[in-house]
């Protein structure tokens, strides 16, 4: 700070208040002796970042002039600096740059962890700098670029499809963000079987833990009081917002009023034109659903009432006292090893191997 002419009460302030500071390491369960912080600052510190942001500032001030027209970038997380330049004339500069700043600060550029990645650029117009590496794919706050879109979004996936969910943290992305472009669609026209088994195959394999548990899909939409995880089932699911989207807009569609208001139980759908599919199974539907939805409309009781009559799984049926089984992991773990259950992870303590 002294070296950027900071006003000299503050730099001696500052020493002093930190003369004294010491720092403790916590290694296996115990603390070592204190150690004098002859220089740095300590992370917790809170003048740390204040007084990182103050003496970095000139660098990155100084690379924005550089990197000032709208083919540049200039991105700083912390001391991680990331530049995207057009021109070997700019690179030099930057290295200059590095150079003034190390003489003034004490700070020096690590060539071994910078590296370079050519974006859009041909062996003809290749730039070589002779002290600057050039990579194949180069790691930016943990997410991985290439010279390919498609490698680059490949990479990504492998890297974090993997990441160790639990079976009720997959439960809630599937519904909130997974799916839900699927109900947007699943609400206007209905989905074939061959399409919607793609899916529930996808959706299972997403929510499979480990080889070797396996779970019924049925199973994990179940309430969590019923030893389920809530998720949503995507058949009802997408079928109650097709119903419930055409019975509330049915004044302003002339054509479907006529078949859906019309339809006895049980319903009659000779009449149903087969060029309208999503009528056709509306009208089924309908037919069957209580007085209550029909003057109070909703998604979600209608949801609810199709996704009582699901059969039970497995091992609701075969195993009586399943309630008291869910929270006793040893009688849990002793039925997996017998029988072939498909059963679903009911508590997240218990969702991890031992």
């Amino acid at each position: 700070m002294e070296n950027f002419g900071f006003n000299p009460d503050l730099v001696g302030n500052i020493r002093k208040l930190n003369a004294t500071a010491t720092s403790r390491h916590y290694i296996i369960g115990t603390l070592s002796e204190s150690i004098p912080m002859n220089s740095s600052v300590r992370q917790e510190d809170p003048l740390a970042m204040y007084l990182f942001a103050i003496y970095f500032s000139p660098l990155l001030n100084k690379l924005q002039m550089i990197c000032n027209s709208r083919d540049n970038l200039l991105n700083a997380y912390a001391y991680d600096i990331s530049i995207i330049t057009t021109s070997e004339d700019q690179i030099l500069q930057i290295k200059n740059e590095f150079n003034t700043f190390s003489i003034v600060s004490g700070i020096k550029l690590n060539p071994n962890k910078s590296q370079a990645l050519d974006i859009g650029i041909s062996n003809n117009t290749r730039i070589k700098i002779p002290w600057l590496h050039t990579t194949d794919k180069i790691k930016l706050l943990g997410i991985i670029f290439t010279n390919s879109m498609r490698s680059t979004m490949k990479l990504n996936w492998d890297q974090h499809k993997n990441r160790d969910l639990t079976l009720n943290q997959k439960a809630i992305l599937c519904n909130t963000f997974i799916t839900s472009k699927l109900w947007f669609v699943g609400s206007i026209i209905s989905v074939s079987s061959f399409h919607l088994g793609k899916i529930l195959n996808l959706l299972n394999i997403f929510m499979g833990p480990k080889k070797n548990l396996r779970f019924s899909l049925n199973q994990l939409t179940l309430p969590k009081a019923q030893g389920g995880l809530n998720l949503l089932n995507p058949r009802l699911k997408m079928k109650t917002l097709l119903i419930n989207r055409h019975w509330i807009g049915r004044d302003f569609m002339p054509y479907t009023k006529t078949f859906i208001e019309n339809t006895g139980n049980p319903p009659y759908l000779l009449n149903i034109p087969s060029t309208y599919p999503c009528i056709k199974q509306i009208a089924n539907e309908i037919a069957y659903i209580s007085l209550s939805y029909k003057q109070e409309p909703s998604a979600k009781k209608i949801y609810r009432i199709a996704h009582k009559q699901l059969p039970l799984p497995s091992i609701v049926i075969k195993e009586p006292n399943f309630q008291s089984i869910k929270n006793n992991k040893e009688e849990l773990n002793h039925i997996l090893r017998n029988e072939e259950f498909h059963i679903a992870c009911l508590q997240e303590s218990w969702l991890k191997p031992d």
